[in-house]
């Protein structure tokens, strides 16, 4: 769960450029440090003072994004002081507090962000340019919500810790990896009781982390084009402009090579409107190539001791509902490289569609055909009170229909019919179940260890054969 120690604290810090000496500060070296930031930052917001053997830098946070006035947003003022510190090597140590409490209203929607014990401690190299490293922390942050669909919203995280790193893997380039944690974590969710009957949902967990490591990130090149949008705030100013523009887009580009997120929750409890649901624990881990040759991406979700309110459920369904499960898919075989170039190239802001109808044909092209991305599934478990089920294969996609192989193995299913048998009478609703389980069993193999396995393959025309036999759906194969 990420909550931002200091809003845009890179892009501020980005602009400490200039080499740093571990002198007596200045006024004139003051003056060099808000022009630098004054890049990234617009004209205005920002003010820059010597402290002592600090220099005190100051950002109204309102002024800072005056410009998304125009997009509706009203922010209240608020303002933000850190300090940075010229070291002997060319670094500057940077340091800050608490960041004010801020309220914004856009597009009927109000939301305020208030922080206590905030800190954040870091070095920041100019030359990369990137923190090498850095640690942050908060007491609690509390983030509330109210706007016309839903009635109120309100967040709170508490005890959090955050570190990052980076490093230089070329000129402009870096590896950097972000961490962070939170001893708890809680939303709860009112909804309009005037579109209905008034309905809540609340969530609360335990401790929970979040690891994001991005290779080859193009830091520099997107610092610069930050900075020319800084300075071409409107669309004539960028059409007029759109040459310089394109350079930096191709700069930028393939933005970095791959980018890992880890993320986990322990003990998540949630009440809604149709009753209680409680999980142990839940791991997500999603990996993603950037604007490469090589596209790939991946998404693994894993959750552990989960239970859902049985009230609302048949009498039989408890025995088929996952308690668990181990999900692991992905998706690769295109090339986002040369589509994303080709874009560029063609990009002309002056033009009623600044992508035309034949560049997004040609980019499509460049992306790959369909029939040669491939998903991938697995190996992947599921797991009821009765059921052990685990699947792997991969899916070609194929016109007309997808071709893919499947292979699911699976130990009670005579379990899970026995125990779903025991509440037919009760239930006639089990019946139907049972045929559909047993339909099922009937297409499988039995293992010598009692396990029963299917072989799915489908061949691209909508012909689907599970051990060989053929479904009765489809071309016959």
């Amino acid at each position: 769960m990420r909550i931002p120690l200091k809003p845009a604290i890179l892009a501020m810090v980005l602009a400490l450029s200039a080499t740093a000496q571990a002198a007596e500060t200045s006024v004139e070296q003051a003056g060099t440090i808000k022009t630098a930031l004054e890049r990234y930052l617009g004209p205005g917001p920002v003010s820059v003072s010597p402290a002592g053997e600090a220099y005190k830098i100051d950002i109204d946070i309102k002024a800072m994004l005056h410009r998304l006035e125009a997009l509706g947003l009203a922010m209240e003022p608020a303002s933000y002081t850190m300090m940075a510190v010229p070291q002997q090597d060319g670094t500057w140590h940077v340091t800050g507090g608490t960041l004010p409490p801020l309220t914004a209203k856009l597009n009927g929607q109000t939301t305020s962000i208030v922080a206590n014990g905030q800190s954040f401690d870091g070095i920041f190299d100019p030359r990369i340019p990137a923190f090498t490293k850095s640690t942050g922390s908060y007491d609690s942050v509390s983030i509330g919500t109210i706007s016309d669909k839903v009635a109120a919203q309100a967040r709170q995280l508490s005890q959090g810790q955050q570190s990052t790193s980076a490093m230089a893997t070329g000129d402009g380039v870096v590896d950097a990896k972000l961490t962070q944690g939170n001893a708890a974590f809680s939303q709860d969710v009112a909804f309009d009781a005037r579109k209905g009957a008034p309905s809540r949902l609340s969530i609360k967990s335990g401790p929970t982390s979040d690891v994001t490591a991005v290779e080859g990130l193009h830091i520099r090149a997107l610092a610069d084009l930050w900075a020319f949008l800084v300075a071409h705030p409107s669309s004539e100013a960028l059409k007029s402009s759109q040459g310089d523009l394109k350079s930096l887009l191709r700069e930028a580009l393939p933005v970095f090579q791959r980018w890992a997120q880890d993320a986990s929750l322990e003990r998540i409890s949630m009440e809604t409107p149709v009753g209680p649901f409680a999980m142990r624990a839940v791991k997500v881990h999603f990996d993603v190539r950037g604007l490469t040759s090589d596209g790939m991406a991946s998404l693994a979700v894993t959750t552990d001791g989960l239970t859902v309110p049985a009230d609302k459920l048949p009498s039989w369904a408890n025995s088929l509902i996952p308690t668990s499960f181990d999900l692991h898919q992905s998706i690769s075989g295109y090339h986002l490289d040369q589509a994303a170039r080709a874009g560029v190239d063609a990009l002309d802001l002056n033009a009623p569609q600044p992508l035309s109808p034949e560049t997004l044909a040609k980019m499509k092209e460049l992306l790959g055909p369909t029939d040669k991305m491939v998903v991938s599934v697995g190996p992947s478990r599921i797991t009821s009170s009765t059921l052990d089920a685990r699947f792997e294969g991969e899916v070609h996609l194929t016109l007309p229909s997808p071709a893919f192989t499947m292979t699911v193995q699976a130990t009670g299913l005579d379990k899970a019919v026995q125990t779903i048998q025991a509440k037919a009478q009760q239930d006639p609703s089990a019946s139907q179940v049972i045929a559909a389980l047993m339909l099922v069993k009937g297409y499988g193999k039995t293992a010598p260890d009692g396990s029963m396995t299917w072989a799915l393959v489908g061949d691209g025309t909508g012909a689907i054969t599970v051990n060989g036999v053929p479904l009765p759906s489809g071309p016959t194969k």
